[in-house]
């Protein structure tokens, strides 16, 4: 039976990917999957969705179904994490195959990943596993043996309309989709704890002097329970976003046709200072991916208010 995916569902999925799902569903007998790209472009919807019509039921039956394992959503695998997948694996099915929904798939050590591998080399055993990952470090093996499928950012014009939505005012939506890297997903996951940034990023756009930068993030006392980095540790790219967007505004501004200043900053930057700024916080997000601490964010602030 043609298994469809239904795009029409998914108008916040780009539509390069929605292509590709469908074309790893019309395989007659799907390898493993590889589902990429940063958080917030719809791949654990789309995962679920995936599997719901490989085991030919629904989203809300899905949990419930014998055939399906997935392992925890949250934080990095463990080994018992992968130990409980192969276990299951290793049952009989009810119907005629089983998927495992592997989130966090960047987590998993080389060692574990080899472990994997066999899984996916066995295909008699009718064991599809699909990786999340928001970051490419499987292995060349692993790699080679499964379906692999980048999800990308969704254009200007489609994360406006989910931006119009969530009904965001329109004078947030330049800051937001530059925060949230065009990934509605995250906009509609995570809305109200979006203002904070909001919020900050309008006070770092209206200060007068260098220095404010400390106060307004709480970086003049070392153990500020307020410090905007330490509330928002979990999520570092968009604390650094959050510091780089006035500077990204100023330059934005440069290139256009308005004649009114880009924001307070202007009196403060050159535009040779915005991108300096900005190359420097570049560096920071690649940094972020991996590990950030908040001497990082600090040495970042520091680059700011020295030139």
């Amino acid at each position: 039976m043609r298994r469809i995916f239904k795009m029409e569902t998914y108008k916040y999925i780009n539509p390069d990917t929605t292509k590709n799902i469908q074309n790893y569903l019309s395989i007659p007998s799907p390898p493993g999957l590889i589902l990429a790209g940063i958080d917030g472009l719809g791949k654990k919807e789309a995962a679920y969705d995936i599997i719901s019509m490989m085991l030919h039921c629904s989203n809300a039956e899905l949990l419930s179904n014998p055939d399906f394992y997935e392992t925890k959503s949250d934080g990095a695998l463990k080994v018992e994490d992968i130990e409980a997948l192969i276990e299951f694996t290793q049952r009989s099915s009810v119907g005629d195959r089983k998927v495992c929904l592997i989130h966090n798939a960047s987590s998993i050590t080389n060692i574990t990943q080899n472990k994997l591998l066999k899984i996916l080399e066995d295909r008699s055993e009718k064991n599809t596993l699909i990786f999340i990952t928001n970051r490419m470090s499987m292995l060349p093996t692993i790699l080679s043996r499964c379906f692999f499928i980048q999800f990308r950012p969704v254009n200007d014009h489609t994360m406006r309309l989910c931006l119009k939505e969530q009904a965001i005012e329109e004078k947030y939506w330049d800051f937001l989709q530059y925060l949230l890297v065009n990934a509605p997903y995250h906009l509609i996951e995570k809305k109200e704890s979006l203002y904070d940034y909001i919020n900050i990023s309008e006070e770092l756009s209206h200060i007068s002097k260098k220095e404010e930068f400390l106060e307004k993030l709480h970086l003049l006392i070392e153990k500020d329970s307020n410090s905007f980095f330490d509330i928002h540790s979990n999520s570092p790219e968009w604390a650094i976003r959050t510091i780089l967007f006035p500077f990204y505004q100023m330059i934005s501004h440069f290139y256009s046709s308005d004649t009114e200043i880009a924001n307070a900053l202007s009196s403060l930057y050159t535009i040779q200072n915005a991108y300096q700024i900005l190359q420097l916080g570049q560096y920071h997000l690649k940094l972020a991916v991996t590990s950030y601490s908040k001497n990082d964010f600090f040495n970042l602030i520091r680059f700011i208010i020295q030139l």
